[in-house]
């Protein structure tokens, strides 16, 4: 409302907010008003799995947080963050699907692979939310950073500014890489890579094996939410790269993953400290 953000007097981020295109861009207390709003969308899936808990009032309040927090961040990623959230919660109604749906959405990314003029990563060019989205920005540095593969593939690289035509005010030496992928290779090449993607690979399947094993909905709905949230990361990674805070509800999704697993589950996927069973 005043355009001036509160946390700023604290140092660490701007007493001005941003503004492009006449809209204020609200980051709170983190580097970037992006990052601010994929923050609150990530948590998303979690507030909706409160409503299967019956706690309807934390939900409503938390899902009601997450938007307001998506809306005055005034960037398109944090609202693709919010719809891919909400889209992963809604296929828990077609969960003995998702196998034939997944085929689906390969079959579809092969198709348009071959019919249309560019890659089909330049989907991510006609999607603009806001009116002021960089989509051809991010679908360019695929295709830059494919083009120069053999610069980065073994070990990263520390020059990336001649991939494209703009480069990045805290750095003469590098462009603005807005791939988190694409980042993990820039700081240790193909291998850092795919293991990170490994881990992406791992939370899902350790996801599957505890929605098999657990027979209550509601806790069903708990570790589906876990899932929904991973998968909102995944996707937005391709827009975005993490350099703040925000990592940690990535790393906080991967780590309620690796667990879940591990739970002997009874109505809820937090394990009672208290009880000497679980210790």
């Amino acid at each position: 409302s005043t355009g001036r953000n509160p946390f700023g007097f604290f140092g660490g981020v701007n007493v001005i907010s941003m503004i492009r295109d006449g809209k204020i861009r609200a980051q709170g207390p983190f580097a970037h008003a992006i990052l601010a709003g994929t923050a609150g969308a990530s948590i998303l899936p979690y507030m909706i799995s409160l409503w299967f808990e019956k706690k309807k009032l934390m939900s409503y309040l938390g899902i009601g947080s997450a938007l307001i927090i998506v809306y005055s961040s005034g960037s398109s990623g944090p609202i693709m963050t919010f719809g891919f959230g909400m889209i992963a919660m809604l296929c828990w109604y077609c969960r003995g699907y998702l196998a034939q749906i997944r085929m689906m959405i390969f079959v579809t990314l092969i198709v348009l692979e071959i019919v249309m003029e560019s890659h089909v990563w330049y989907l991510i060019a006609r999607i603009d939310l806001t009116g002021s989205s960089t989509g051809y920005h991010r679908a360019q540095l695929i295709t830059s950073a494919i083009e120069h593969l053999n610069e980065w593939w073994l070990v990263g690289t520390t020059y990336t500014r001649h991939w494209m035509a703009t480069g990045v005010s805290w750095s003469n030496d590098h462009t603005d890489i807005t791939n988190h992928y694409l980042l993990t290779g820039v700081n240790g090449g193909l291998p850092s890579m795919l293991l990170f993607i490994s881990l992406i690979v791992i939370g899902f399947k350790n996801i599957g094996s505890a929605l098999k094993r657990c027979n209550s909905i509601s806790t069903q709905v708990q570790i589906w939410a876990i899932g929904a949230s991973l998968f909102s990361h995944t996707a937005t990674f391709i827009s975005i790269a993490y350099f703040d805070q925000t990592i940690i509800f990535f790393y906080l999704t991967l780590a309620l993953a690796s667990s879940c697993n591990n739970f002997q589950f009874s109505n809820s996927i937090v394990p009672n400290l208290y009880d000497k069973n679980t210790v």
